[in-house]
């Protein structure tokens, strides 16, 4: 009798570590869908004098030097003039 019991209670052990592994995945594979993370968003490129700082939701681009930061604007609501932002190829 003792041992049926003992099997009764591995077996509910076992569905329950199936259950909580599971469920575990299901929230970790939930949060990792999530937008509301900002990683990855700004990019940064720099030369000898300038960083240029984009942000890649919106395209808000800044050039910061030693003196100032430039705010470029957005590639539809351009604040600059277009021939200085325009990639020269």
């Amino acid at each position: 009798m003792e041992h049926k019991i003992e099997q009764r209670n591995r077996n509910i052990e076992f569905k329950s570590l199936i259950i909580g592994l599971l469920l575990g995945l299901c929230i970790t594979l939930v949060m990792g869908f999530s937008n509301d993370s900002d990683n990855g968003r700004y990019q940064c490129s720099a030369d000898q004098n300038q960083v240029f700082i984009i942000d890649t939701q919106t395209g808000q681009t800044w050039i910061l030097d030693n003196s100032s930061t430039t705010d470029l604007g957005t590639p539809q609501n351009r604040k600059s003039q277009k021939s200085f932002i325009t990639p020269k190829t």
